[in-house]
């Protein structure tokens, strides 16, 4: 049979775990968050590649 103790140590564990997956959450979110605005920046660099490439100034028309 469980102890008091053991019940206790049951909960502190499980919620570990579910302070992990929180936290494993958050950083998968995070990552998609820099993957959307890295490629928002690739896809800026690709429609200004021209005015990059040929050392003209840029301008925002």
């Amino acid at each position: 049979m469980l102890t008091d103790n053991d019940i206790k140590k049951l909960k502190e564990v499980l919620a570990t775990k579910k302070d992990i997956e929180k936290i494993a959450q958050s950083v998968t979110k995070g990552f998609a968050e820099i993957d959307n605005h890295l490629a928002a920046v690739f896809a800026w660099m690709a429609r200004h590649r021209g005015s990059l490439d040929t050392g003209k100034r840029f301008s925002w028309s």
